[in-house]
């Protein structure tokens, strides 16, 4: 019995199609993305929501069909600017996501992030395992 795998094989080549439809055609098209959902000319401070996976922002942060963060927080929190961090998690449905690509996930939404910061203190709201708040300054 061979320790190698051919390159010819049929499973091998089966299982190579497999992982590049997974990378080019699920994880690959879809990169992090925040979205501004209330801009307060005067914020004090940026809330950032980033949701847990297997779900997107909207599912994470919608009671009913009240998208809270948008709707109810610019009213009770006038004075912050209210961001909401999209990420792919349709990966989490086929595998167990390992450290590496949740680093890599951090770093793309941080990157994502930076495009729409300022100089503001953070407020940091994230839908996973409970409710975690973080407050940076």
């Amino acid at each position: 019995m061979s320790k190698f795998v051919h390159l010819e094989d049929p499973n091998y080549v089966a299982i190579a199609n497999a992982i590049k439809y997974f990378y080019e055609d699920i994880i690959k098209p879809q990169r992090p993305d925040c979205h501004v959902l209330f801009d307060c000319p005067n914020a004090l401070l940026d809330i950032i929501f980033v949701h847990t996976l297997g779900c997107d922002h909207i599912e994470s942060w919608t009671h009913g069909k009240i998208y809270w963060p948008k709707e109810l927080l610019p009213v009770d929190v006038a004075h912050a600017r209210v961001i909401a961090c999209h990420y792919p998690t349709n990966f989490a449905a086929f595998m167990k996501p390992d450290q590496a690509v949740m680093e890599d996930l951090a770093i793309s939404l941080l990157v994502s992030l930076a495009r729409t910061r300022s100089d503001l203190g953070v407020a940091l709201q994230v839908s996973s395992l409970g409710h975690i708040n973080h407050k940076y300054h």
